[in-house]
């Protein structure tokens, strides 16, 4: 009994606490609470669309990076083209990932700074993502297929989860689709657990939500875990919409296919997201409103019909010295930066002295109507250039705060979820593969042995592994580790892979599955006579290959076996009054009105 309240009692607790409320954006006098990170996609290195994609993704990489120094990037898929340069229908293909991983080597990159997802390109021929896992940067480092990081700095930390939308049929164009599957939003969900409440949660993909299968289970985590931005590449366009309630939406333009809006800096101050996506061929200077957030970019496509970013926070009108902040990146340097609202005049912004990249300004928004407004501001950098933003004032009390003082900007700390060394070359081989050993083969795989296959399948056997049968027939790589079973063997339960697993779905139990029992370190199935034969566990399952997230399974401070403690029998009516407590707010909590869904 005691045991069972303890459970729930644990329970209850770590689900609280792992679906916190984020703050909400502020727009307050302090402008020390701002960092920023970029964010590319649809890189098609091999393209035959656009053979400029390599210089785009060679600016990208150096001259974009160095000049802005963003806390990190986000690649949203697409990263390879799966063509060759000339067709569909071929991938994936060898040369185009080491070419794409040549791109990241030669930057100096590291894998907890350069977040690579994957797209539909990178599926074709390859639903499981072998390619993606051996060779992009995230995946040949952590082995999965989910990235996801936080940032910490002392006035917050900062939550970053990615969906892998592509299908895992592998499916080549046109027959292509976009699926989340049970196992990859469970992933995400352990995934936000592990790292934690955050006081701004933000997600990326390749896909817009409305085109992905089951994304209705996804915006439940959206929902749990207060995940208010959602940020994709896909349709080669530069967009930014709000047509699923809850959810703002950006995508951004094509590096590898496109020549303009491929690559946005986006902004957080005071948790109040900003963005401004620019093309490489002029992209200096390159302006970011930050205070007052943008209701809405109006450099983005839609112009005609503008949809608010409801998170942004508005302007009080009571407020004579509104604060404006702009950050300015140029690789010459800023001469002036001057704003007007509403088409009036010009006043000048101030550079700050220990900020290199801030601007900042007053004005008086006691003069101004309730309801939204024009922001003007340009730059005279490399080029003289504008950017149009809409901010909204409201009539409520100038509640600010104070201006902190003229002082650098914090740096952040990033923290992925999953064990890895990440370093560049720790095997001494000519490719960073992200394992222990150099195990010679061509293609870096992560595991120990040599086995000389194309596809990286994990498993201590060479050439042709064993898919559980006792039988080395198969003639592709099937991603099991043995056919060996012990009983009690600790496992998760439907069939999730270590980097979907959550604590509470792992369960001590006879490892074998299928109603086959473990004999002798075999798998054998029950038959009518009382025999028992060989079974077959893992054979060609499917799974994306993945390594279970720190702290996946067993929580911080909680025992494995149960949550169990320690008590007299006096003290079973206080557990359950906090088991009880505690599972009634959860109740609560899920008996919330579901957001309104338009798909």
């Amino acid at each position: 009994m005691k045991k069972s309240l303890w459970a729930a009692l644990c329970f209850s607790l770590l689900f609280l606490a792992s679906t916190a409320a984020a703050k909400p954006a502020e727009y307050q006098a302090d402008g020390s609470q701002v960092f920023w990170f970029v964010q590319i996609s649809d890189l098609h290195v091999s393209t035959f669309l656009d053979a400029n994609y390599g210089k785009r993704l060679t600016w990208a990489l150096s001259e974009g990076l160095s000049t802005v120094k963003p806390s990190f990037v986000a690649a949203t898929g697409d990263l390879t083209d799966s063509t060759d340069g000339f067709i569909y229908g071929k991938g994936p293909l060898l040369a185009e990932w080491k070419d794409y991983r040549g791109y990241l080597d030669k930057a100096g990159l590291d894998a907890r700074f350069y977040f690579d997802i994957p797209g539909n390109h990178d599926a074709y021929g390859d639903g499981q993502l072998k390619f993606y896992l051996a060779h992009s940067l995230w995946g040949s480092t952590f082995h999965t297929t989910q990235p996801a990081w936080s940032i910490d700095f002392s006035h917050g930390r900062y939550l970053f989860l990615s969906a892998p939308t592509p299908a895992n049929d592998g499916q080549q164009w046109p027959a292509d689709n976009a699926t989340l599957t049970v196992e990859e939003n469970a992933g995400f969900d352990a995934l936000a657990k592990t790292l934690g409440p955050s006081d701004f949660a933000m997600a990326f993909g390749h896909h817009p939500l409305v085109e992905v299968n089951q994304h209705e289970a996804l915006l439940t985590l959206f929902d749990r875990y207060d995940i208010r931005y959602y940020a994709c590449g896909h349709k080669h366009d530069h967009i930014f919409d709000t047509e699923l309630s809850g959810v703002t939406q950006i995508r951004i333009d094509s590096l590898g296919q496109n020549p303009d809006h491929h690559f946005a800096v986006w902004a957080l101050d005071g948790r109040a997201l900003s963005h401004t996506a620019v093309g490489s061929d002029k992209p200096w200077p390159l302006i970011v409103v930050t205070a007052p957030a943008a209701l809405w970019p109006v450099e983005a496509d839609g112009e005609d019909d503008p949809k608010a970013d409801v998170y942004a926070p508005a302007v009080p009108k009571s407020c004579t010295n509104a604060p404006l902040r702009v950050l300015v990146f140029d690789k010459q340097p800023v001469s002036g930066v001057r704003f007007s609202i509403d088409d009036g005049g010009w006043t000048p912004l101030v550079l700050r002295a220990y900020a290199p990249q801030q601007w900042r300004g007053t004005f008086d928004a006691s003069t101004l109507s309730v309801g939204e407004h024009r922001l003007n501001v340009e730059a005279d950098g490399t080029l003289t250039r504008g950017v149009v933003s809409l901010f909204r004032v409201e009539d409520m009390p100038c509640e600010l705060g104070e201006e902190d003082p003229d002082e650098a900007l914090e740096e952040g700390e990033i923290t992925v979820p999953y064990a890895g060394d990440g370093d560049s070359d720790p095997d001494g081989d000519t490719v960073s593969d992200g394992d222990q050993a150099a195990d010679g083969d061509v293609i870096p795989d992560g595991d120990a042995d040599s086995d000389d296959d194309q596809f990286p399948d994990g498993d201590e056997e060479a050439v042709l592994p064993t898919d559980g049968d006792g039988v080395d027939d198969d003639v592709a790589p099937d991603g099991d580790a043995s056919r060996h079973c012990a009983n009690g063997e600790r496992r998760c339960r439907d069939r999730l892979t270590p980097e979907e697993c959550r604590n509470e779905l792992w369960t001590a139990l006879d490892s074998c599955t299928g109603g086959s029992r473990c004999k002798d370190g075999s798998c054998r199935m029950q038959t009518e006579d009382g025999d028992e034969e060989s079974g077959s566990e893992n054979a060609a399952d499917g799974d994306r290959s993945g390594e279970e997230p720190e702290g996946a399974s067993e929580a911080p401070g909680v025992s494995t076996d149960g949550c169990q403690g320690t008590g007299g029998e006096g003290a079973d009516s206080v557990l359950m009054f906090f088991a009880f407590v505690g599972l009634a707010a959860i109740l609560r909590k899920r008996s919330r009105a579901p957001r309104d869904m338009v798909v």
